[in-house]
């Protein structure tokens, strides 16, 4: 969660740093969708190297659907942060 949670700042601050409003909901959900993948083929690599998780499918269920969620919650503070201190 800690990588999503920097990806998401990263991608704000990319995107902020060109814009000063804030992202549409397309944008988000790009980022969101490319999160999930990631998630989803992390997840399946570890189960498959490491046999970490008793209930895979459910596990790396959960962690998409909020690697999806998490750039329509988290942006917005982001990116306000990012033009605020681009004003100055």
């Amino acid at each position: 969660m800690v990588g999503v949670i920097a990806a998401i700042f990263v991608a704000a601050w990319f995107y902020q740093s060109r814009n000063e409003q804030l992202a549409p909901a397309k944008v988000k959900l790009v980022v969101g969708a490319t999160l999930a993948v990631l998630c989803v083929v992390q997840g399946l690599l570890f189960q498959h190297f490491l046999q970490w998780m008793t209930y895979p499918d459910i596990a790396i269920s959960i962690a998409a659907l909020g690697t999806f969620v998490f750039p329509f919650v988290m942006w917005n503070p982001f990116g306000e942060n990012v033009v605020a201190l681009r004003k100055k």
